[in-house]
């Protein structure tokens, strides 16, 4: 039999038993404790958004919206299920689920505030649509907007269902598409009689670079959306 004291004075180490870590007697959570916590964090992520919230395990770290479509296009959500491995700042961070429905709804907003600002100017002719040129390619895409939004949301809002990665996508799509378009309207807009010869020179090109962008754009979206069915 081994004497401690002698042991300790030969510089072995004593353990003890009770401090080593035995993952066996850690008590593992049982299904009904794990619903528990998941119901429990559910209701308060609902109180918090003010909509229904269901944890899914099978999302990994998505979060998934249904929503709700107004006369004008904009959404908001009315389910949101949360991906187990998704965290609470992802659902409630200004990236999270009310702040982005709120930025795409904003930049449906600012495109259709465009629509009008360059229908007004071309009222007023203060801005010429000379055929075949940005601007003239300009309107005519802003006065088919409805049909833009409603192809977009058709190929990337199926069911009226979307995940908040593809929203984010989504809302940059249209900013970049306000900024491009708001630049052209305002390049056009500093054009004079004097810029005549600039002018016929756009008038050759078989498309502008709004054009052959957005149709990229589009393509691509609808392709995405082909390899998801």
């Amino acid at each position: 039999m081994t004497d401690p004291d002698k042991s300790a004075a030969n510089g072995e180490q004593q353990h003890d038993p009770a401090a080593v870590p035995n993952d066996a007697s850690k008590p593992s959570l049982d299904p009904v404790t794990v619903r528990a916590e998941r119901l429990a964090r559910a209701r308060e992520l609902g109180r918090r958004l003010r909509t229904e919230v269901v944890i899914h395990d099978w999302l990994g770290n998505e979060v998934e919206l249904t929503f709700v479509r107004h006369r004008d296009y904009t959404i908001w959500p009315v389910k949101v299920r949360v991906g187990g491995g998704a965290s609470d700042e992802t659902v409630l961070s200004d990236r999270g689920v009310l702040a982005s429905c709120q930025r795409y709804n904003a930049s449906l907003h600012g495109l259709r505030q465009l629509a009008k600002q360059l229908e007004q100017k071309v009222r007023q002719s203060t801005i010429r649509l000379e055929p075949g040129s940005p601007v003239e390619e300009a309107h005519r895409q802003l006065s088919d907007l409805d049909d833009l939004i409603v192809n977009r949301q058709r190929i990337t809002m199926g069911n009226r269902v979307v995940r908040l990665t593809t929203l984010h996508r989504e809302t940059t799509f249209l900013e970049s598409y306000h900024d491009l378009t708001a630049s052209i309207i305002e390049a056009a807009g500093r054009t004079t009689d004097d810029d005549a010869d600039q002018a016929a020179s756009v008038r050759t090109q078989p498309s502008s670079p709004l054009s052959r962008w957005f149709a990229w754009l589009y393509e691509r979206g609808a392709a995405t959306f082909r390899t998801r069915i």
